[in-house]
């Protein structure tokens, strides 16, 4: 017997041959309310649904899911909460600027994106944030990313913008690339100041001083990791700096993305994990299970 999980909004669809099943699994975000529409359609219908002890769950008779998915698919129910392209049909275009629809295209891509990976088996919800660079009017080309951590086959690091000081090479092992170098050349790059989310990304709400993380190489090759709240692009910077980097980079931002982590051996199964600051979001233990997020390792040599 084949099934298909989903979600809809904040509704988790179960689905086979002989059920169908409704649960609200994000009720303080509007699962209850968009549960309470699939059930008062299906009773209008007079279609039999039962509903759980705690009332989170409808499940329609066996002998009704097929009426059920017709009814609900000619409402639209269950409600998405991820709006896609069709933000563009509740928008007129008279007075509509250039900016707004660029924003409303921006959502729009995010919302398409998320409803995909919604579709995903095992997947309960998802929330999808682009971060676009930013084409000026008289720019002649598209600029790459350029800032770049370069892992190469022998164990070691280094920093640098691409094709300037680093470049792919048969050593290369993998390249992690994030926007504008932050440092080059011992110096601060000036536009911590002024730049924009093209050159330093997007923190929830606009703050300037937020969770952020750096990483960057010293002129002997040491590598240094930054991580810690309320740090400006400058500030972040400056600490970077002040370690000895020349070359560096931004990384992570926002509270629920920075995690920075270091273990201490253990007699009895996993090592002690711990957060590198207090502050962090991101449990140290999440790095002992399996993650869709690319992160790296350093381990001490025998």
């Amino acid at each position: 017997m084949s099934s298909d999980d989903h979600t809809d909004g904040e509704i988790s669809v179960h689905e086979t041959p002989d059920e169908l099943r409704f649960e609200a699994y994000d009720a303080p975000a509007g699962g209850w309310g968009a549960l309470q529409a699939v059930a008062k359609a299906l009773r209008e219908q007079s279609i039999t649904f039962d509903v759980n002890a705690s009332g989170d769950a409808v499940s329609v008779r066996p002998s009704q899911t097929t009426q059920a998915r017709m009814l609900l698919a000619e409402k639209g129910l269950p409600t998405s909460a991820s709006a896609g392209y069709e933000l563009f049909d509740k928008i007129g275009s008279l007075g509509l600027t250039s900016f707004m629809q660029e924003v409303t295209k921006l959502r729009a891509l995010e919302g398409e994106i998320a409803r995909t990976v919604q579709l995903m088996k095992g997947v309960k919800a998802a929330r999808i944030h682009i971060v676009l660079p930013v084409r000026g009017s008289f720019r002649g080309t598209q600029q790459p990313p350029s800032a770049s951590i370069v892992l190469r086959t022998d164990g070691t690091t280094t920093v640098g913008a691409w094709n300037r000081e680093v470049r792919m090479t048969p050593n290369v092992a993998s390249v992690r690339q994030n926007l504008v170098p932050l440092l080059d050349d011992g110096q601060v790059n000036p536009s911590c100041r002024s730049g924009g989310t093209a050159e330093w990304g997007s923190t929830v709400g606009q703050v300037a001083f937020i969770h952020r993380s750096g990483f960057g190489i010293t002129a002997d090759g040491g590598e240094v990791y930054v991580g810690g709240p309320a740090l400006s692009v400058c500030s972040l910077g400056q600490i970077l700096q002040a370690s000895g980097v020349v070359r560096g980079m931004e990384l992570d931002i926002n509270p629920n993305w920075v995690s920075g982590a270091y273990f201490h051996p253990s007699l009895n199964g996993l090592p002690e994990a711990f957060r590198l600051f207090p502050g962090e979001k991101v449990a140290a233990e999440h790095y002992f299970s399996p993650s869709s997020r690319d992160w790296y390792a350093y381990y001490a040599r025998p």
